[in-house]
């Protein structure tokens, strides 16, 4: 094969490359919270359960949201390192390494645990109520009857034993798996 041969094979190489580099950046996902393999059942509520009421309050219960997910990703320090870590994948991908790409995914997933984790003790949470740090009698709302709840003795919302907090991890897979 001559010299023309082979440049069409390189441009055909490169458009094969570009193509499942657009390709992996199309059907891969970064998802962080808690995966099913992680989700740990606690009486009548697993962990994406609670995540779920806590990130989004319950009025009935008198929860306030204490949205650690979208707070944590979003966070003006942390936003920047994730989407310049995905951007990494992208142009990895696109380069045609895959598993460059695989790699930057990856350490914005890490990255993006890591910064929801990071939510849970910074401080920024709605304060646990009075009845819930000291314990004491309150009248259940559709019962009416009077309930005893044993206080937790501190102001920190989410921390009882940290298994909700040492659930939340990523995975990078392909969409809609």
């Amino acid at each position: 094969m001559g010299e023309m041969g082979a440049s069409v094979r390189t441009a055909w190489d490169e458009i094969k490359k570009i193509s499942d580099g657009f390709k992996f950046v199309k059907e891969m996902d970064v998802l962080v919270g808690i995966p099913a393999e992680k989700n740990e059942d606690h009486g009548t509520l697993n962990n994406a359960s609670l995540l779920y009421i806590h990130e989004n309050g319950s009025p009935v219960n008198n929860i306030p949201p204490r949205p650690v997910l979208k707070e944590g990703i979003n966070d003006p320090e942390e936003r920047p390192k994730i989407q310049q870590l995905m951007q990494e994948g992208i142009k990895q991908a696109l380069a045609g390494n895959l598993q460059g790409a695989e790699n930057a995914y990856q350490r914005a997933g890490m990255a993006g645990a890591a910064a929801v984790q990071k939510k849970f003790t910074d401080g920024g949470l709605a304060a646990n109520a009075p009845i819930t740090i000291s314990g004491g009698w309150m009248r259940n709302k559709v019962s009416g009857k009077l309930v005893h709840v044993k206080g937790k003795g501190n102001k920190g919302p989410l921390i009882d034993t940290g298994a909700l907090r040492q659930s939340i991890t990523f995975v990078v897979r392909k969409k809609g798996k």
